[in-house]
């Protein structure tokens, strides 16, 4: 099944699902396009992980029961040890000691957990408003945009942390998140206004002053705010994401272009939207650097799009707006991609691109997993700048689509 698949059976992110494969704790297969293709027993397995994640069981603990390290009932029994331990009357931390105790009782061994059971029943629970012990996973992404806003508010320039930044869909580690150090954890500012010890006055007359800081700040800088929150708003009307139409749009974008059922079976469809043309290129990687083999220029703001072919014989680029179809093909006829597996071209899988570069679409690779950078083109979290000169094997293909405003 596809990674959206999996995301409606788990019930669960893209970003947590890439999180546990890059902990090692699943390792899909892949198709002969470089997708992931995910079992009926990884499917499982993740609601193994999401079901003792849900209950306070760390990351490494779970990896140790995968590869048969330590034994289902020890984890469960130090998890139970552990959430006892900073047990205060929260719902949470007693629904998952008594959850733990269930499977404990019910399973024999990692093996032995039936998933499905236990995810139901913390869904249906949460659905009424009670929690479990572990937090909602928060990227490092949400974290940094989070805080750079604030900062903002306050009038001040706060840059992201390219650390947090490149790459950072992935969720926090339970440890950085809880702000460990050296096994401890830190008081938070709620933490000190609830024990009311001699640090509270300080944290309220220190809040009250930052507060006052903040709000002469806004008020400065709020007309140069608004503007940049003006801007944002305008910046994010260009863009293209993977799309799946409903039924009717479906029947639609076929009645006009019929190519396109094929794509829409696969889930290949584009939509786009943008305050100039939309500007599609095509390279070709030869002799360590990318050469351009054509540029092609849409007059369309908005609409669908998808490609069909690929490098062996002729590239098409379909759009789609309103009752308006149009095709532009390039011939390539490159004899080293055939229908016998050399070779593959492969169509992005992004939620979202922003077109404020050029951002690729599609792939075109003569080398399968040994070109690190493939997979972060293909879902977007590399831009097309950051390829390195002569890292693509000989012979790739990308098209990319940038807004000409």
């Amino acid at each position: 099944m596809k990674i959206n698949e999996l995301e409606d059976l788990l019930g669960v992110t893209r970003a947590t699902i890439r999180y546990y494969e890059d902990q090692g704790l699943v390792t899909p297969a892949r198709t002969e396009n470089g997708y992931r293709d995910y079992s009926d027993e990884d499917a499982r397995l993740f609601q193994k992980i999401i079901v003792l994640r849900k209950l306070g069981v760390g990351v490494p603990e779970i990896r140790d029961l995968i590869e048969g390290k330590t034994t289902l009932h020890d984890v469960l029994a130090g998890n139970v040890e552990r959430l006892r331990a900073q047990q205060d009357g929260t719902a949470g931390i007693a629904a998952s000691i008594e959850m733990c105790n269930e499977i404990d009782n019910d399973a024999a061994d990692f093996d032995g957990i039936d998933p499905s059971k236990y995810l139901m029943s913390i869904y249906e629970a949460e659905e009424k408003g009670k929690r479990f012990a572990e937090a909602k996973e928060i990227s490092p992404r949400q974290l940094n945009l989070a805080i750079t806003m604030l900062a903002a508010l306050g009038g001040i320039a706060l840059p992201q942390n390219n650390r947090y930044s490149k790459h950072a869909n992935s969720p926090i580690p339970a440890d950085i998140r809880a702000n460990k150090k050296e096994g401890e954890e830190y008081d938070t500012i709620g933490d000190v206004l609830r024990k009311g010890d001699k640090r509270k006055p300080f944290v309220i007359v220190a809040a009250v002053i930052l507060a006052g800081f903040l709000i002469i700040g806004a008020i400065f800088t709020w007309g140069g705010l608004g503007g940049a929150v003006k801007y944002g708003v305008d910046y994010s009307k260009s863009g293209i994401s993977r799309f799946t139409p409903d039924a009717d749009e479906a029947a639609h974008i076929i009645a006009v272009d019929p190519e396109a059922k094929e794509v829409l079976d696969n889930s290949e469809l584009f939509r786009f939207h943008t305050e100039g043309d939309l500007l599609l290129k095509l390279w070709r990687s030869e002799n360590g650097k990318w050469t351009e083999l054509d540029e092609l220029k849409i007059n369309e703001k908005e609409g669908y799009l998808f490609i069909t072919g690929g490098p062996a014989t002729d590239i098409k680029v379909h759009t789609v707006n309103g009752d308006t179809g149009n095709a532009f093909s390039v011939s390539v006829n490159d004899s080293r991609y055939n229908d016998e597996g050399e070779g593959y071209f492969a169509i992005a899988y992004v939620d979202q691109l922003v077109l404020d570069e050029e951002r690729v679409i599609a792939l075109g690779s003569m080398g399968g997993a040994e070109w690190t950078e493939e997979e972060d083109l293909l879902n977007g979290a590399m831009s097309w700048k950051d390829i390195p000169e002569g890292s693509a094997p000989e012979g790739c293909y990308v098209i990319t689509v940038a807004d000409t405003r």
